[in-house]
């Protein structure tokens, strides 16, 4: 025990627990973590109002049950965005939460062009 020096892991001061535990973000990967994030809740939140108010033939049960299964969908998707904006999940999560966003916004184009009937 006399060999410990005073930079041992275990004896190092309480200001290195505040330090990032994957580093920092640079600017464009935030800019990049906004805008996935407005265009999927942009999207999200557009069909979800497409659902209830924008389709030809008023409110329809099966727009209903679409626009609640894609809540469901997403609802996993916010939990794990926060755990890794919080820091607690590894940074190979990243690129499943931006095919998450992906899948989801698919998702959506594909609820709207049911909601209005479009004919491709």
């Amino acid at each position: 025990m006399d060999s410990l020096e005073p930079n041992a892991p275990l004896l190092s001061s309480a200001k290195d627990m505040n330090k990032p535990l994957f580093g920092e973000d640079s600017n464009r990967t935030k800019f990049i973590y906004i805008a996935v994030a407005i265009l999927t809740a942009g999207m999200v939140v557009f069909t979800f109002i497409s659902a209830f108010f924008w389709t030809k033939n008023g409110i329809e049960g099966k727009n209903v049950f679409f626009a609640f299964v894609l809540l469901f969908v997403v609802m996993p998707l916010v939990v794990v965005t926060y755990w890794y904006k919080q820091g607690t999940l590894d940074p190979k999560f990243k690129i499943f939460i931006y095919y998450n966003c992906f899948t989801t916004v698919l998702l959506c184009i594909s609820g709207n062009l049911y909601f209005h009937e479009a004919h491709l």
